[in-house]
């Protein structure tokens, strides 16, 4: 499994971009032109200066963007099934009580 503790089984740099470069070329063939917006790779070799980015998207909550620099590359991706985000999410009643504010002024 990779991880940010071992990143052995990462392919290097320049294999990585070859693949990212033949899935986002094989996207533009396979995809017929007013099929476009559905593109799941998208390769842009002049994203900023000195920087190339590869996306990729499933359509829905899943995507991950790599950036390529001369120093390497950076791989951001999220994959919302993978993380339960409403289970983890406070519940009203698991809240600390508040004071209830007033509108009108109180007298001291």
């Amino acid at each position: 499994m990779i991880s940010t503790k071992n990143l052995s089984g990462l392919p290097d740099v320049n294999r990585l971009r070859a693949f990212c470069k033949g899935l986002a070329a094989l996207d533009i063939i396979m995809l017929e032109k007013e099929w476009s917006f559905i593109r799941h790779y998208t390769y842009n070799p002049i994203w900023r200066k000195g920087k190339e980015a590869f996306w990729a998207t499933d359509g829905s909550e899943q995507s991950m963007i790599i950036m390529f620099t001369s120093e390497g590359c950076v791989i951001n991706g999220v994959d919302s099934e993978l993380y339960d985000w409403e289970e983890k999410l406070p519940r009203i009643e698991d809240l600390p009580p508040y004071p209830i504010c007033r509108t009108e002024k109180q007298s001291v």
